[in-house]
C-alpha cells in the first residue's frame, strides 16, 4: 500500500496524483473537482483540494524564489517577503513594460 505524502495528512498518493494531474494536465480547477468527487460520493471541499495541491507544490519545489508579475493585491505580499521579486507591470497604449518593483 502506498504510503502518505503529506505528513501526518489523509490522502494517500494515488489521490493526490488524481488531484494534481487533474488540475494541472487537464485544467480542471478545485470547484469542479469538488463537485466531480460528490457525484461518486466523496465529499472533499475545494479548499481541501487547494491546500493539497498547495501542500504538494511545497515538497515538490521546496521554498519557492523567482519573479512574480502581480497587481497590488495585498495576498501576494507574503511571497515577496520569503524572497519572490515582485515585477511592476505597466500597459500603456498597446505595449507593456515589465520592471522590477523597488521598495518603497
Amino acid at each position: 500500500m502506498a504510503g502518505h505524502f503529506i505528513d501526518k495528512g489523509i490522502p494517500a498518493t494515488g489521490l493526490l496524483a488524481q488531484v494534481l494531474i487533474a488540475k494541472h494536465a487537464d485544467l480542471l480547477q478545485q470547484y469542479r473537482q469538488e463537485k466531480t468527487f460528490a457525484h461518486a460520493s466523496f465529499i472533499i471541499d475545494r479548499s481541501t483540494l487547494a491546500d493539497w495541491v498547495g501542500a504538494c507544490g511545497v515538497v515538490f519545489l521546496g521554498v519557492w524564489t523567482g519573479k512574480l508579475v502581480c497587481n497590488d493585491f495585498g495576498g501576494y505580499k507574503a511571497s515577496f517577503a520569503a524572497g519572490v521579486t515582485e515585477i511592476a507591470m505597466h500597459v500603456a497604449s498597446s505595449s507593456i513594460c515589465m520592471r522590477e518593483k523597488r521598495a518603497t
